[in-house]
């Protein structure tokens, strides 16, 4: 079975584009997936909070 980025790039070829034009296609593809992992990454980080461990409410006090 033929990966997604493998039709792309042939349904790209099939249309008249250069070997050059036909790669941008699966690496935009490959690119949008990492880029979403590194939002999804980032927003638990957030939601994380302080100290880096869900569920942590502790509050330092200092002074």
């Amino acid at each position: 079975m033929p990966s997604a980025y493998g039709v792309c790039h042939q349904r790209k070829r099939a249309a008249g584009r250069s070997q050059k034009e036909a790669m941008r296609c699966p690496k935009r593809q490959l690119s949008d997936v990492v880029y979403r992992q590194l939002v999804r990454d980032a927003d638990r980080a957030l939601a994380a909070g302080p100290g880096g461990h869900p569920g942590n409410e502790s509050i330092v006090q200092r002074g």
